[in-house]
């Protein structure tokens, strides 16, 4: 975003000394200003796809942990199992 900020810079500057100079130099400065723009959007079109890039990573990585989370309660649960039926299991007479 930064990068944007500065070419956005440099192109209200760019407008403002255009409009000062005769006719061939303002289409100069609009042909300039139409690449500069331009690789603005490059810019623009390049952070989204890393932003896309990293949304597919967390989503991954959120179905990784999903994974994990789901083997840690299913083991948890037969320790629980395996811990509390022998108790259940005995009676008074037992004890």
């Amino acid at each position: 975003m930064k990068h944007i900020s500065i070419l956005v810079i440099l192109a209200v500057a760019m407008m403002i000394t255009a409009c000062e100079k005769p006719a061939p130099v303002v289409e100069e400065v609009a042909d300039s200003l139409a690449v500069v723009v331009d690789s603005a959007l490059v810019q623009v079109d390049s952070t989204m796809v890393q932003v896309d890039s990293a949304l597919v990573q967390v989503d991954s990585a959120l179905v990784q942990a999903d994974s994990l989370v789901e083997a840690v309660v299913d083991s948890a649960a037969a320790v629980v199992e395996e811990t509390v039926a022998p108790v259940a299991a005995e009676t008074p007479a037992n004890r």
